[in-house]
């Protein structure tokens, strides 16, 4: 039975007793990048390697990309790599980019994560929502999905609102094949827009009403892929993004607990009589891109960050290598002393597994020949 492991910390990871290459997989996704005003961040890129052979017990160098945090002011920074090296602890076995980071007032698109190392498997991440205004009532995009095994992630919604509109901020992508983010238009008073369903057809969250106070968008609900969260809606308080889902496409066997690549979180929304600027919404586990930040106002929200980076790895357990010489074997066959190197084992080993004694014929009386053995 295959076990899967989640890395999820740390600059190394110890390779399993157990691990054996044959029928092995190794994934990675790479973290999403950050929101600003008011583009959202890409989403993380899907890179997987087959029967990579590394040594049992070793320990050997990796990352875990750091999701981008959202700069409301500023260019948010991109999310970083994943990345674990082969067993000669020195070449790249794996590398899946982070998504780039939404640059501030402007109108370009952050992009997903792309061009990592992995032959066995690619899927970029979807791109964070195109922006079509800068003005400060303009709301924010949303942040684009992770790429996973059945696909790239979903865009962000886009947003085209033209200033002094109250307009709700655009939905997240959904991840791993998922939908995109569904789009805002420049009607002033709308409802924040839906975040992207997952490749199964479900999980984007809705987007907030415009009649409510805040209006804030609904999380995206996990499945087969993330969906995005929902865009604010326009109000005068301007409403958050909604959260983009948590994948759960693997299960980890020490405890059941689930991961994959998350969805895009969910733009804020835009008004120009508002001075408190609605936050976006944080990318899902693991690989979301952050949600766009909608009116940039005299005061700014709290940062929403991007979702970092995983590494799993799948494997079929083998035999777990010998340890030379460390005890004595009990029992019929050949015995190994403490202290015994790899040469003395073969020698005794061999002795041992004669099927018969050696006989020994005496030389005849006055030969001067050695005593002889023969079996």
């Amino acid at each position: 039975m295959a076990t899967t492991v989640f890395f999820t910390s740390g600059t190394t990871l110890a390779i399993p007793s157990d691990y054996q290459a044959t029928g092995a997989t190794w994934y990675a996704v790479g973290a999403g990048g950050g929101g600003s005003f008011c583009g959202g961040g890409g989403g993380g890129e899907y890179r997987a390697i087959t029967a990579p052979t590394y040594t049992q017990s070793a320990s050997r160098t990796c990352q875990i990309g750091a999701g981008g945090a959202c700069a409301p002011g500023s260019n948010a920074p991109a999310g970083t790599f994943t990345q674990l090296l082969a067993d000669d602890n020195s070449t790249v076995a794996l590398k899946a980019n982070g998504g780039a980071g939404a640059t501030f007032n402007s109108a370009t698109a952050a992009a997903g994560g792309t061009g990592g190392t992995g032959a066995g498997g690619n899927a970029n991440g979807g791109a964070g929502g195109l922006v079509g205004s800068v003005a400060n009532a303009a709301p924010g995009t949303g942040g684009g999905g992770a790429g996973g095994p059945s696909g790239v992630g979903g865009a962000g919604g886009a947003c085209a609102a033209t200033s002094g509109a109250s307009t709700g901020g655009a939905g997240g992508g959904g991840s791993n094949g998922g939908a995109a983010g569904v789009g805002q238009v420049s009607t002033a008073g709308q409802n924040g827009t839906a975040g992207g369903n997952g490749v199964g057809g479900s999980g984007g969250g809705a987007g907030g009403a415009s009649t409510s106070t805040p209006g804030n968008g609904s999380p995206g609900t996990a499945g087969t892929g993330a969906g995005g969260g929902g865009g604010g809606a326009g109000s005068s308080l301007n409403g958050n993004g909604g959260a983009g889902a948590t994948g759960n496409i693997w299960t980890q066997t020490s405890n059941s607990a689930t991961a994959g690549p998350g969805g895009g979180g969910g733009g804020s929304g835009g008004n120009g009589n508002a001075t408190t600027g609605g936050a976006g919404g944080p990318g899902g586990l693991y690989g979301g891109g952050a949600g766009g930040i909608g009116n940039f106002g005299t005061t700014n929200p709290a940062a929403s960050s991007a979702a970092q980076g995983i590494i799993v790895l799948i494997y079929t357990p083998g035999a777990a290598a010998p340890v030379w010489g460390a005890s004595e074997l009990i029992g019929p066959g050949p015995r190994v002393r403490p202290g015994l190197g790899p040469s003395a084992r073969h020698v005794e080993m061999f002795q041992s597994s004669l099927p018969f004694q050696p006989i020994v014929f005496p030389p005849a009386q006055g030969s001067t020949l050695p005593v002889m053995g023969v079996g």
